[in-house]
């Protein structure tokens, strides 16, 4: 998966997660999925990690309903190995984290994700 695809799904999927559980984004959400994105691309100018968020924004802003979200975690599972879609994972029970407030939304989630990449 070219590394500029990889961002904007990873944005997406952390978008979703930080915005779509509560309706908010917060500072600290969007410090926490900047950090993550800078963590897949070291060594890339970190502009490229701010582009993929703001696409990710528009992309997200045009709705992202079950049919998208499905093909979204199957271009992330055939992209990734185990490894990385166990990242993932941890990226985003960190973002979940990240405004000290863990929302059922959230939760879900993370758990359909993990069931998701589980098959």
């Amino acid at each position: 998966m070219p590394l500029t695809l990889l961002l904007h799904d990873l944005a997406l999927l952390y978008l979703a997660l930080a915005h779509g559980a509560d309706g908010e984004l917060d500072t600290a959400e969007q410090a926490s999925m900047r950090d993550q994105l800078r963590a897949w691309a070291p060594g890339t100018d970190p502009a490229l990690c701010d582009h993929a968020l703001r696409e990710a924004g528009l992309s997200y802003g045009n709705g992202v309903g079950k049919e998208k979200m499905d093909d979204l975690l199957q271009r992330l599972h055939d992209g990734l190995d185990p490894d990385g879609r166990a990242r993932v994972l941890a990226d985003l029970m960190e973002l979940a984290r990240a405004d000290d407030v863990v929302e059922p939304g959230e939760t879900a989630l993370i758990d359909r994700v993990a069931a998701a990449w589980a098959t």
